[in-house]
């Protein structure tokens, strides 16, 4: 298993924001001192904008010091319920980006936090690998499938390229969870090992189950 590129790692702390600014402190000097400290390329227009029925604090196009790299941070956004971090990196440092600006706010700022505030922490992670995923491999009834269409179509090279796990949306919590996908790549040859991959976890706990998932279709 090859890891080609990271799409999105996200990081999703949920908790009551409000109680990050308990005193009301003043709040425009903090997103400018954000911006500074993370060169964002775009910031929100106003503090007031958290208090919109849709809306939220949006930082994009920033970078953050992480592993001894400088690394992009895709967007930083601050919610009335919650805060998400994405990077094309890691969620783990996804995660260090949220833990940095936290804590960069109660310590220059005067603002209130502690991990005991976040209630849950999700994840999400899109990467391409390569690597031995031939779908078709799972079942000989998959490729009986496929040949049952070449008769009603005009071509005959149909074959399995999506493989995708879900959570049913009836139960509690179920139409919040991504799927688990495992599909060609869009635009590359199927002779190319090469595919596209999401899931609701970490991206280490993702690249781990792919690994699982390679060696179960090896067997």
């Amino acid at each position: 298993m090859q890891l080609i590129s990271v799409h999105i790692a996200r990081s999703v702390w949920l908790f009551p924001t409000e109680g990050l600014n308990p005193r009301g402190l003043e709040t425009r000097s903090l997103l400018g001192a954000i911006k500074d400290r993370y060169a964002f390329q775009k910031v929100p227009d106003s503090p007031e904008d958290i208090s919109q029925p849709s809306g939220g604090l949006e930082f994009l196009g920033g970078s953050f010091l992480y592993d001894q790299q400088q690394i992009q941070i895709v967007s930083l956004k601050i919610f009335n319920d919650g805060l998400i971090a994405e990077t094309r990196y890691t969620t783990e440092a996804s995660d260090a980006v949220l833990d940095d600006a936290l804590n960069y706010a109660v310590h220059s700022f005067g603002w209130t936090f502690n991990q005991n505030m976040v209630k849950r922490k999700a994840y999400y992670s899109e990467l391409v690998v390569e690597g031995s995923l031939n779908i078709n491999l799972i079942s000989d009834k998959l490729q009986r499938i496929s040949s049952l269409l070449p008769a009603r179509s005009a071509t005959n090279r149909f074959t399995a390229i999506s493989l995708r796990f879900g959570v049913d949306p009836t139960v509690d919590g179920g139409t919040n969870v991504p799927q688990f996908v495992i599909e060609k790549r869009a635009g590359v040859s199927f002779t190319d090992d090469r595919y596209f991959c999401q899931a609701p976890m970490t991206t280490s706990e993702h690249l781990e189950i792919l690994a699982e998932v390679e060696k179960i279709i090896s067997e």
